[in-house]
């Protein structure tokens, strides 16, 4: 299984592509992803974050219920929401769309000095909220 900062940074260069293209229902998707795999690499802020992304787009998403991604990461509907992400859209699909597109998402192709979980930020900080939702 692949770390999850590298999973961190499959799912939000997958999110950026998405939101580049206008395509704001599957960069929702990659965003609850990235989400948990932020968590699960012990960065709270990269998945709120990725919340706060999704709340923008889609203020009705199953994570306003929530105060955080974290509260929303140990209940049981959101769990349920998340496995099924994972079934339909697993990390070796996203792997491999992500090579598709020509890009990488290997973190010795990063640049000296930055960490998977530094570009994921970037990614999160830039690419993604930098652009207007495209509705």
């Amino acid at each position: 299984m692949h770390d999850y900062e590298t999973r961190l940074l499959v799912y939000a260069q997958l999110a950026a592509t998405a939101q580049s293209r206008g395509q704001l229902a599957p960069r929702d998707r990659f965003l609850v992803q990235a989400g948990m795999a932020a968590l699960q690499s012990g960065s709270p802020p990269l998945a709120e974050r990725c919340r706060e992304l999704i709340l923008q787009h889609n203020p009705h998403h199953l994570l306003h219920r929530y105060v955080s991604f974290q509260v929303a990461a140990a209940a049981a509907d959101f769990q349920a929401f998340v496995r099924q992400l994972d079934r339909n859209h697993p990390y070796e699909r996203a792997e491999h769309l992500l090579l598709g597109l020509g890009l990488s998402g290997d973190p010795s192709a990063l640049p000296s000095g930055i960490s998977p979980l530094d570009q994921a930020a970037r990614l999160l900080g830039s690419s993604i909220s930098d652009r207007q939702p495209l509705d």
